[in-house]
């Protein structure tokens, strides 16, 4: 399971329903096999949360950022997890190993010369 949430060093980037609150919103969804992504009551703050089952699994969104910023994409994961960040070509990602309990992830991240 995953609740993220969005944060950075000066500068701010918005996300668009980081607790997924209002269900899908301003997420794109990818379940290849309609099985491994669902919303869950089981969330660290707020009433939901991303849970993903398997690795057909996953959810992303587009984010505007600031050319040349340092900004810090921070999530809360229980179970095992991948927190990644695609920034042009070059992923940067965390991967969290199996937990019963909510650990917070970080991902630090240069947006380079891109804007979102």
């Amino acid at each position: 399971m995953l609740l993220a949430l969005f944060a950075c060093t000066g500068h701010a980037a918005e996300i668009i329903n980081p607790g997924f609150e209002n269900d899908w919103q301003g997420w794109v969804e990818v379940d290849k096999d309609d099985k491994s992504v669902s919303l869950s009551g089981n969330s660290h703050k707020g009433t939901k949360a991303a849970s993903i089952s398997s690795q057909a699994g996953s959810f992303a969104q587009v984010v505007a950022v600031e050319t040349n910023t340092d900004y810090v994409v921070s999530a809360w994961v229980m179970g095992t997890g991948i927190v990644g960040v695609k920034i042009g070509q070059q992923l940067v990602f965390e991967r969290q190993g199996k937990t019963k309990k909510w650990k917070q992830v970080n991902v630090a991240f240069n947006s380079g010369e891109h804007q979102q």
